[in-house]
């Protein structure tokens, strides 16, 4: 699968799966916070401090330059489906979710500074990795306790993996199937 494929699974999930019943039920709600504003932002403010959101397109490409450089210095280079995750749409916490009997929490990026921390956290995972002759995975979801769903860069699978272990159980054969099976 493409990172068109997984583009397209992450906006049918986001807005055709969760978004009706997360409105719906209230779910998209995050404290508001004026020092942290976000494109995907609804409205305005609660009394009780709290502001909805919607999953909304970035309109432009997120660069992810630090990240390729990164890659590069250690021979690899990006898979099209990290920047498929992570660039395609401003969105508040997708939780809730289930995948191989583990509770799901989508990897999201709120605002532009997040993005930005999250693409440079990406590029020293990548760094510590080649420097420890790690194979280079990158989060896609966490599952509770020290579980997280990782990309394997090389292959595009979708791992589960504990933190600070080599490896992981094969859970799907790429991102775009990893979330259609959401």
């Amino acid at each position: 699968m493409t990172e068109d494929d997984a583009r397209t699974r992450l906006g049918a999930l986001l807005f055709d799966g969760l978004w009706p019943g997360l409105d719906e039920a209230g779910l998209n709600v995050v404290e508001y916070d004026p020092g942290w504003q976000s494109p995907c932002q609804l409205g305005e403010p609660t009394p009780g401090g709290v502001i909805r959101w919607k999953p909304v397109p970035m309109e432009q490409a997120p660069d992810f330059t630090e990240l390729e450089r990164a890659l590069t210095r250690i021979g690899a280079t990006l898979h099209p489906d990290v920047p498929a995750l992570y660039g395609s749409f401003w969105c508040g916490p997708v939780d809730g979710l289930e995948h191989s009997g583990e509770t799901v929490s989508l990897c999201t990026v709120w605002n532009a500074d997040e993005l930005r921390r999250t693409v440079h956290g990406l590029a020293e995972q990548a760094r510590q990795a080649g420097k420890f002759g790690d194979d280079i995975t990158f989060p896609v979801a966490s599952a509770y306790g020290d579980l997280f769903f990782v990309l394997d860069n090389a292959t595009g699978s979708i791992l589960l993996q504990e933190i600070g272990h080599r490896g992981g159980r094969k859970v799907a054969p790429s991102l775009a199937q990893f979330l259609a099976d959401l």
